[in-house]
């Protein structure tokens, strides 16, 4: 699969046996946007790009059942820091010019995020981050994914740790992680590496169908625009499904070992954002819309019970924090090719405009 980025050569053999050998002894300390928010969409339809030349009055946005998928409380991302310490808010506006990388082929690829400028008006990448929904256009395939982990890093060295998916599309020769706008999700709760055992991370990852209010692009909405669409019961969702559990160990050496090489060493000052896959993850095709994905970084228990997501926002809700977690809402999105707004850089990736 040939990527957005240029090869750079990667080896460093010793490292891994090294490391993984470091991280198994470790009690549990190595050394270190936003897109998505609650509430009905404004705009007139779920368009992957840009918006949508105008429609009728009555068709409007899905804005999707409120509180069925994870927005961030008050714009803030949560994070555990573990020992029985009260959870942390970090202002998610923080990461918002963090430069955000994908360890692939041995290389890291940056997730292009370069807006649009008045020297190149139409042709810029736009913020594809969300922290609630990934956006499935309608005229792309379901993108492929494997899980990952992700990490907060400062000055090189980990600083927090999240549950992640390198989640692509094949198009043109090339692998496309910014597909428009909310096709990157982000975690919404981080986990403090000072207060997470790294040997026994695992990802746990559970699915829930039944989603229906956003599996249509468009709706047909009541006369009274400020009436919301109607919230599914949970007559109508499906029981959430595991879907894999895996351990993270494997990906958090890579990450280690991928920032002792010559691309890692590039990303060594300031503040950095890397999502590195778990290796020999097998590629398998994302959620279909109108699902809701929840993946988790975490040591509990409490993920070995089938009831394992209830038990977890339960604990949660009474302040038992369990970790990093993912929460993403799969949403139709209209043809990005039909667009008149379509910036240049997604034309390889878009099928041409239909008739």
């Amino acid at each position: 699969r040939k990527s957005l980025c240029a090869s750079v050569p990667v080896t460093m053999a010793f490292l891994r046996a090294a490391l993984g050998a470091l991280l198994v002894s470790l009690p549990g300390v190595v050394s270190w946007s936003s897109c998505g928010g609650a509430g009905a969409l404004t705009r007139v339809s779920i368009a992957p790009l840009a918006a949508s030349p105008r429609m009728p009055r009555r068709q409007v946005a899905l804005a999707g059942a409120r509180g069925t998928s994870a927005a961030l409380e008050n714009g803030f991302i949560k994070v555990h820091v573990g020992n029985g310490l009260r959870e942390q808010m970090l202002p998610a506006s923080m990461t918002e010019a963090i430069s955000k990388w994908i360890w692939h082929d041995g290389r890291f690829c940056e997730v292009k995020n370069d807006g649009v400028t008045e020297e190149d008006p139409g042709e810029g990448w736009v913020d594809p981050f969300s922290y609630d929904e990934a956006w499935l256009a309608a005229d792309l395939p379901l993108p492929m994914y494997r899980p990952a982990v992700g990490a907060l890093l400062k000055d090189g060295q980990i600083r927090y740790l999240m549950p992640a998916l390198d989640l692509t599309v094949q198009a043109a020769g090339k692998l496309w992680w910014n597909r428009g706008c909310k096709t990157v999700p982000v975690a919404s709760q981080w986990l403090d590496i000072n207060g997470a055992h790294l040997p026994s991370l695992r990802l746990v990852a559970f699915s829930q169908k039944g989603h229906d209010c956003v599996a249509q692009a468009t709706q047909e909405m009541p006369e009274d625009k400020d009436t919301p669409p109607p919230e599914p019961t949970m007559e109508e969702l499906s029981d959430w499904e595991r879907q894999f559990s895996i351990t993270a160990r494997d990906a958090i050496v890579q990450i280690v070992e991928a920032m002792a090489t010559e691309p890692g060493l590039k990303l060594a000052s300031g503040f950095q954002m890397v999502t590195v896959p778990v290796k020999d993850a097998p590629l398998v095709e994302a959620p279909a819309v109108g699902t809701r994905f929840k993946m988790f970084l975490t040591t509990s228990t409490i993920f070995d019970d089938e009831v394992a997501v209830e038990k977890a926002q339960e604990n949660a809700a009474f302040g038992g924090a369990h970790g990093g977690e993912l929460d993403v809402l799969f949403r139709a999105a209209l043809p990005g090719g039909d667009s008149k707004y379509l910036p240049g850089v997604y034309r390889p990736l878009f099928p041409a405009p239909t008739k």
